[in-house]
């Protein structure tokens, strides 16, 4: 099955779609006052995932596929760059699902 997928990367203001089963908006926290946007980061000096995430929230955030669905607008989103790789991380026989 191929899906049409959609990425509008603009920072904690992003958007993600694929297809009609994964949709993720997340925005800019706002000063309640003023509407201006608040810019909150989350640093992580040792973090595994990221050392540096912006945080916003989830106007949307749903999945629908393979008899698995949820809906978890709301809630605190993280907006970082990530380098990652799984190489020399874990060795292949320790893996889930074993390397072939």
């Amino acid at each position: 099955m191929r899906f049409l997928s959609r990425v509008t990367d603009y920072g904690t203001d992003s958007h993600l779609r694929v297809g009609s089963r994964l949709e993720i908006k997340m925005e800019s926290f706002t000063n309640p006052v003023t509407g201006e946007k608040h810019e909150a980061h989350m640093v992580l000096p040792d973090g595994f995932i990221f050392q540096d995430g912006r945080i916003g929230t989830t106007s949307v955030n749903m999945l629908a596929a393979d008899g698995v669905s949820f809906d978890h607008a709301g809630n605190n989103a993280y907006y970082s760059e990530v380098t990652w790789s799984s190489r020399d991380h874990i060795a292949k026989e320790e893996a889930a699902g074993r390397f072939g």
